[in-house]
């Protein structure tokens, strides 16, 4: 089944992570890749948007990319090499992230993540679509409203 397809099995908000690896971090994972427990499936994520929310963590709109099954352990087994001073050992683990990034499939999907350990929703837009563009207003994603001491923050409808 392509990622697409598991994806939308299930609401975003009942996904649970298996595994996640960031490549990039600036309060929080911009770049990655991740393995779901629930519905499955594999995929490197790249931060095309970001919104400031003034509660706590920004708001973070990630496109998909499928990867191969396995491909998120493989990542997290090659890690410590990348680190050792075999200079072999280092470049034998660059190749294999390389292979790894270039096993990738681009999809359709992109979605909704703080912190990428809890899913707000996800949508279908055009792959080809690169531009610079405010993705929450095309998704048509509402600010959060400020919270209150009395309530948790929230997307408005």
């Amino acid at each position: 089944m392509k990622l697409e397809e598991l994806l939308q099995s299930l609401p975003a908000d009942q996904w649970k992570v298996g595994q996640i690896y960031s490549f990039d971090w600036h309060d929080g994972p911009r770049a990655g890749v991740c393995s779901l427990a629930v519905p499955g499936g594999e995929f490197y994520f790249q931060m095309i948007d970001e919104r400031y929310n003034p509660d706590g963590l920004d708001d973070r709109i990630f496109r998909l990319s499928e990867l191969p099954a396995g491909s998120v352990a493989e990542v997290l087994s090659v890690i410590p090499d990348l680190r050792s001073s075999d200079e072999a050992v280092r470049q034998k683990a660059e190749r294999q992230l390389e292979r790894i990034e270039n096993s990738r499939r681009p999809t359709s999907l992109v979605i909704l993540s703080q912190y990428m350990d809890y899913f707000e929703g996800c949508w279908h837009v055009d792959p080809a679509r690169t531009d610079k563009t405010d993705w929450f207003a095309v998704l048509g994603i509402a600010p959060r409203e400020p919270a209150s001491e009395d309530q948790p923050t929230e997307l408005r409808p």
